[in-house]
């Protein structure tokens, strides 16, 4: 059984599978909710107790279904996606009183869990938070005085660009900076995805898409070469950010790879980003144009910054209780329960079982599936119709 988390489409849709499913988890979407929170109560720091309630409800409507479903069906692996610890710590950062709120609601749906069921139970996160990053990094503006980025209307246009991006993010609202995004975005409900939803970066206003190199996302820049040039032009770029400084004398980019550094091939591997970078402490990037390379970030906007230490907790049976935290990564998890269900791990996978955690130590089983699903390759009738599909739902 599989149903559609966020951002998905509405309740009259088929989000849920099989088709059965629909009546019995009805309003489980919450839009009306969903819509209040994202639309209406924008920034959420001025109405961070509506929105946590809504949160809070929203997770309560959503849980029962999971419990629902939960009491009524044999299953051997069951997983159940709390968004809104996410959410709130980017939108509420400074309202901690908020933010323990929530975590006690979740906490709750949580121990409903542990006292319904007999299996393992796992609690994780696929990333956490820190405080406040101190400097805006702009990394497009950065490429520009470097010369890897153009900007339409060349040095003149350039100054109009920065001027008027400047200005609207320091003095408009951000509710009206939204409305504006929308309207460059497209949002219309041919293209439903709001200007909050993390999209690339590629389309940033002023910026040509021929740049020699461009930001793709907040992490990742776009090289608009190939063969030799695309790789000298990839490690000038990491080179000389990994020289960079804040004002505070601190270095902007903590690390900065190839792409083919952190990937080894595989069919996708054309559609990665040239460069993945990490930024410094205190840091956050933003790709707008400027009127410089750094600013003081503004924390009644941002809040927070992403912290590569997550959380991975587990209870049951099968679990090896541990008085220490354990060395673990996120790519880890899907082998770990593949294993612990009597599941082949794929020999594909980056990741490694956790056995430290586990209570059984049987050996670790592993299967080829790439090589069993080259078997089986559509044809091209069948591709063509699953990218008119795809282009027909938005995802292309």
């Amino acid at each position: 059984m599989v149903v559609a988390g966020d951002p998905a489409p509405g309740e009259d849709s088929d989000y849920v599978h099989p088709p059965s499913l629909h009546k019995r988890i009805e309003g489980f979407r919450a839009e009306e909710l969903d819509h209040r929170r994202h639309k209406e109560l924008v920034p959420a720091t001025d109405n961070p107790k509506e929105v946590t309630d809504i949160s809070i409800e929203i997770l309560n409507r959503r849980f029962e279904s999971f419990m629902e479903i939960l009491s009524t069906e044999e299953s051997g692996f069951n997983m159940f996606w709390i968004g809104g610890t996410d959410f709130l710590q980017h939108r509420l950062w400074g309202h901690p009183e908020q933010l323990r709120r929530f975590y006690k609601a979740a906490d709750k749906s949580i121990g409903r869990v542990l006292e319904t069921t007999e299996g393992d139970t796992f609690v994780l996160s696929d990333h956490g938070f820190s405080a406040p990053s101190e400097w805006s990094f702009h990394l497009n503006q950065w490429l520009y005085d470097e010369g890897y980025l153009e900007l339409y209307g060349g040095r003149i246009g350039g100054e109009v660009i920065r001027t008027g991006q400047t200005l609207a993010r320091r003095h408009v609202p951000t509710k009206y900076l939204h409305r504006v995004l929308s309207l460059l975005n497209d949002e219309s409900e041919e293209n439903p995805d709001p200007p909050w939803f993390d999209r690339s970066y590629l389309n940033t206003p002023g910026v040509k898409p021929d740049s020699i190199a461009r930001v793709g996302s907040p992490s990742t820049i776009h090289i608009n070469a190939s063969g030799e040039k695309r790789r000298r032009v990839a490690n000038e770029i990491i080179s000389n950010l990994k020289s960079v400084q804040t004002p505070s004398g601190t270095p902007a980019v903590k690390n900065a790879w190839l792409a083919e550094d952190l990937y080894n091939g595989g069919r996708y591997s054309e559609d990665l980003p040239d460069i993945f970078l990490q930024a410094g402490e205190s840091v956050g990037v933003d790709p707008q144009i400027t009127s410089s390379t750094f600013s003081k970030k503004n924390a009644q906007r941002t809040g927070h910054i992403h912290s590569r230490e997550g959380v991975w907790m587990g209870n049951g049976p099968n679990i090896d209780a541990q008085s220490e935290p354990f060395n673990a990564s996120i790519i880890d998890v899907a082998p770990t329960i593949l294993h612990m269900i009597g599941v082949p791990v794929g020999e594909h996978m980056h990741g490694t079982v956790q056995q430290e955690m586990l209570a059984d130590e049987s050996s670790v089983q592993t299967e080829d599936y790439q090589q069993s699903t080259r078997k089986s390759v559509m044809t091209e009738e069948d591709q063509e119709a699953r990218r008119e599909w795809l282009s027909d739902m938005g995802y292309l």
